[in-house]
Parts: structure tokens; sequence; C-alpha cells
């Protein structure tokens, strides 16, 4: 097995229907007897339910050897690098995800492209594995709250691979007939070894379906162990977790286009304001917290669900802290200067509290009072002088959304120990806004978003949808912007604009003018979005010839840039 571990082959579990011997996954052992299992079936579903969030933060996930390995918060600071606002304003040769913001990688072989397929199958495997051992007919609420996790697990990873490989059409690499609506190969509990070397790709109808069911299955059995009092926390899947995975799947079934597409519209918003009575969208002091600034799920109403890191679980570089959150100096954050461009700090308005999440130009470093925001765990004086040395290394508009936990900046065991968002309730509002635009018009798609901006995000002034809003397309570039102020660097984004064709505007300006090797510049939707299969996949998979993939972006360059 330890030949096949990156094709799917190797997310095989063999379980023979609860008889003999069973192959578990790690931390378990090797094997352990039906009655060891019934013997101690309450701790070991725990540890294995446990094992998932753990491991979609674990260092090194799949064995790649790079920096860049570590599980689902890698992920999406690879997606957020695919897009037009998560820049490198330091040393770019410091950034160990710089082979993504350039055209140079997303190939068949090339680790950074298919690092998506290889962690996305590791947690389906873990989820079979529960899975494969509960008794979905059981009155045990326990087994059941473990299995229903299992199932949202399932769901969210198949809903990910879908949106990820289903190739959506654009200029730039035309998308054949033969692999339209095409997603990636399903694998359950109960696949055989046999039937997954023979597996193909299914259409997204077979595959919406299928995660639809895994949905509902979730629901049920987690409805079942809430009333015996059983319903964890933001760190693993609960019910609202799943009604808002319900309104992800939804939404994109709803540009489908087809005869049941206001019916989806529909239910992504009934979903996605269900979320909303139970959650509460943050505010602008939980915002810029220097402690728990997006690094403490428990420490406010808006986290439906995130994932808890331990400092045992990773290394000081190999989490999102380190590489995202520029006031950790044991990361590359100080080095990085991970920021945005200026020409999407200027299209937030002013009296948005999110534009303070990145340093303004204007601001006088010098002289007057620190903004309260850009305070970290220290003095005053110490937050001007760190301050002052990243204004002056890397100029402005660096960002400082992401704090070190507990805002121990120079501690990392402690500083890395950060919880990562993976739903936030913000999300739901957008959604909810974006189906009506198909259900109830424009009119109360804008009304939506005004109510959103003018109650949660604007501190000064009011906010007013642009009067060149006047159709669906332009409500969508509007809206986009919103969720780009919401959810800069949460690695959400690529859903979206994928999903509705939005073109990206990245130009770099260095002293030579636009930096070529970073910059891009699209008209409509980027064919980097569209995944590529590895290539030892179709190797050791019959279903899948490397026709059926999808075409390869290395080399993408998109429109000259401007002289």
């Amino acid at each position: 097995m330890k030949k096949i571990t990156y094709s799917i082959l190797g997310s095989l579990i063999f379980l023979g229907a609860f008889q003999g011997c069973i192959e578990t996954v790690e931390p378990y052992g090797s094997t352990i007897t039906q009655e060891q299992l019934e013997a101690n079936k309450s701790v070991i579903l725990s540890s294995m339910a446990n094992a998932i969030p753990a491991s979609m933060t674990a260092a090194d996930l799949v064995g790649t050897n790079y920096q860049t390995d570590f599980g689902l918060p890698a992920i999406h600071i690879m997606t957020e690098s695919l897009l037009e606002d998560f820049v490198c304003k330091g040393e770019a040769f410091y950034d160990q995800f710089v082979f993504f913001v350039t055209a140079g990688t997303g190939g068949p072989t090339d680790p950074e492209g298919t690092y998506y397929w290889y962690a996305y199958y590791k947690w389906i495997k873990m989820a079979n594995d529960i899975i494969s051992i509960v008794n979905p007919k059981t009155d045990n609420p326990e087994e059941l709250y473990y299995l229903g996790q299992a199932y949202a697990y399932r769901a969210m990873c198949y809903l990910d691979l879908a949106r990820l490989y289903e190739p959506k059409q654009n200029k730039y690499m035309p998308v054949g007939k033969e692999i339209e609506k095409l997603t990636v190969p399903i694998l359950t509990e109960k696949t055989t070894q046999e039937e997954a070397t023979n597996n193909p790709r299914v259409d997204r109808e077979t595959m919406y379906k299928f995660i639809l069911e895994d949905l509902r299955n979730a629901e049920k059995a987690l409805e079942t162990a809430a009333k015996a009092n059983i319903v964890g926390n933001f760190s693993s899947p609960n019910i609202n977790a799943v009604a808002g995975l319900f309104a992800r799947t939804y939404l994109e079934m709803g540009y489908w286009k087809d005869e049941k597409s206001a019916e989806y519209f529909t239910l992504a918003k009934q979903y996605a304001e269900a979320t909303t009575k139970n959650y509460f969208p943050l505010s602008e002091a939980q915002w810029h917290d220097v402690n728990s600034g997006f690094n403490s799920g428990s420490t406010n109403e808006s986290w439906i669900w995130g994932l808890t890191l331990s400092s045992s679980n990773t290394n000081n570089l190999m989490n999102f802290t380190a590489m995202v959150s520029n006031e950790a100096q044991f990361g590359y954050g100080p080095l990085i200067f991970r920021g945005t461009t200026p020409e999407f700090y200027n299209a937030i308005s002013d009296g948005d509290f999110r534009k303070e999440s990145f340093i303004d130009p204007d601001w006088d470093v010098i002289g007057g009072e620190t903004p309260h925001n850009y305070l970290f765990s220290g003095t005053t004086d110490d937050a001007n002088r760190f301050l002052s040395s990243m204004v002056s290394t890397a100029g402005p508009y660096v960002s400082i959304k992401f704090r070190p936990a507990m805002g121990k900046t120079m501690n990392s065991t402690l500083g890395i120990t950060a919880d990562h968002p993976v739903m936030r309730v913000e999300e739901m509002y957008f959604i909810a806004m974006e189906a009506a635009l198909y259900t109830k018009g424009v009119s109360e798609a804008k009304k939506l978003l005004e109510e959103f901006m003018n109650n949660y995000r604007m501190t000064e002034g009011t906010y007013t949808c642009p009067e060149t809003v006047t159709d669906e397309a332009s409500f969508l570039k509007e809206m986009l912007l919103q969720k780009r102020a919401e959810f800069w660097g949460e690695g959400i984004l690529i859903y979206d604009y994928k999903r509705i064709g939005a073109p990206i505007y990245r130009v770099i300006i260095d002293e030579a003018g636009p930096n070529a090797a970073v910059s891009k510049i699209t008209t409509e939707r980027s064919p980097q979005w569209n995944m590529n299969i590895p290539r030892r996949e179709i190797q050791n998979n019959n279903g899948i010839t490397q026709e059926l993939n999808n075409p390869d972006p290395t080399g993408f360059m998109g429109e000259a840039l401007p002289q």
C-alpha cells in the first residue's frame, strides 16, 4: 500500500463487514479484532473522529517534504494565491507558495498542482473508516455523533474536489466535450481494490447527488445525537455546518441553469438563512483583536466550523500563522509581508472597518497615535517600531488580519497554535443574497447586500450599492468585491471566482515596471482553476486516461500586462 499512497487506491480500507481483522487508520496500530472493536468502540471512534481535523492541519501531511504541506490551511493559501488580492509585498524569495502565483505549476506531475487530490482523498479515507464500522441503524447517540461527523467531512471533501476539478469553460484553454461536467472518482467505504483500479470521473449530477445523500445522513445522525445533548463545538462539523454545506452545494447546483435551478437557489437561500439565526457576524473589535483576531473560534459567535492546531502537530514554519501572519516574528510573515494590491485596497469603502486589515498608505508611523487595530501584543512604542519597520520595508497595504495565537509574536510554540476558519456565518449572508439574485431579482439582492454592510461592516457613513448595479453581472461584480474584503486569505473565494467566471487583475509593480512573473490579468475565468488529476492516479486507475484529464494550465500567462 505504501507504493500507491498518492492515488485513490491508497485510500482503500478492506473491511470484512465486521468480520475477522480490521485494518484501521493511524493512530490505532495495524489491526484490531472485531471483539476489540466492540469492547472499545467509543474510544476508537472518538480517536478516529479527532484524527480527521488533526490531519487537516498536520505538517508533512502527504509526505512532499515541502513547507507548503500542512493540510487544509495550506490549500487555502494555494487557492488564494491563484487569485488577485493575496500578494507578496516583501521578499518573494521567501514565499513558499510563489509557484502558485507564477505560471510554472499546476500540471499532473507537479507536487504543487496535485496537492489537493492527495490531501482530500486522505481525509475521505479517514471518513470512510468511521462510516465502515458504525451501523447507521444504531440507537447509540454517541456512535451516531461520530457517524454524522464522518458523513459531513466526506461531503465537504467531495464538494471541494468537485468544485476544483470540474472543468469550467474558458477562452484560454477550451474544455472539450469529452470532459465537460466531469468531477472526480467516488470512493466509499464499500469500494474494493478491484473497483478502484477502474474508477472513472463521475459527472456532476452523480457527484452532487452523492454529496446531498451524505449531507442528509449527516443531518439525521447529528440531529439524533443532539437530542441526547451530544453537540460538540466549532472544531467539528455540527448540524449548522451541515446546513452551511447544503447551502454551498445548492448554490453551485443553481448555476447548472436547468429546469431545477430556481429550486436549487431557493434551497441554498433557505439553508443559508437557517444558520444566520444561530450565529452572529464578527464585530469590529473581534475582527481586529490583537490576541484573538482570526485565530480563535471560541471567542466569537461567527465561526460555524474551524480547525484547531496543536504545537505538537506541526513545527514553527509548516502552519498558516507562520506563512500569513506578518506579526509572527518566528515565521515567513515578516519576510514575505503578505498584503494586497492598491486597486483592491482603494476599492474598499473608507467607512468599512475591514479596510483597516491593511496598512493605510497615509498613516504617519512617525507621528500620531497608533490606530487601535494596528496594535499587537506589546506596548504602543513597540507597536509603532514594529509597524514602522513593516511600512518602511514593505510599503503600505500589508495585512494585519491574521494574528498569532494569544498575540504571541515571538513565541512560536504558542503563536502557531491558532484556530483556522473553515466556515463563518458571514458566508451564509453572501450565499443568501446571491441566491436571491436569481429567485427575487437584482433589487432584492441589492437590499440584502446593503443590509449586511450597514448592519455589520460600516462604522462611518452608510453603504449604498452603486447605481451602476442594474443587472445580474453588475451585482455579482459588486457582491464579489465585498466578499473579497470579507474573506481575504481564508481560501473560499476561488469557488466564487470559478462559479461566476470572474476575471482577475493582479499587476505587481517593481522598479522595472509590471513584474510578469507574479502578475496576471484575465478577462474571464482562469484555466488555472481547473485542477489537473495526478499522473500517478491515471497510471493506477484504468478508468481515467490522460485524454480525460483537464487541460494542463502550466505556463498560462494571461492577458498582456500594461506597459
